[in-house]
């Protein structure tokens, strides 16, 4: 179960940083880093 649940925390996690990239994509693209992760203050 341990183990299940850190998948399932990983998988919503990359969703989630997926479906921010790209609804941020069109508008913020230059204020994303080069590595490509979001750092939100």
């Amino acid at each position: 179960m341990l183990l299940f649940k850190v998948l399932l925390f990983w998988f919503v996690g990359f969703f989630f940083s997926r479906t921010q990239l790209l609804s941020l994509n069109r508008t913020s693209i230059l204020f994303l880093p080069p590595d490509g992760t979001l750092k939100i203050k």
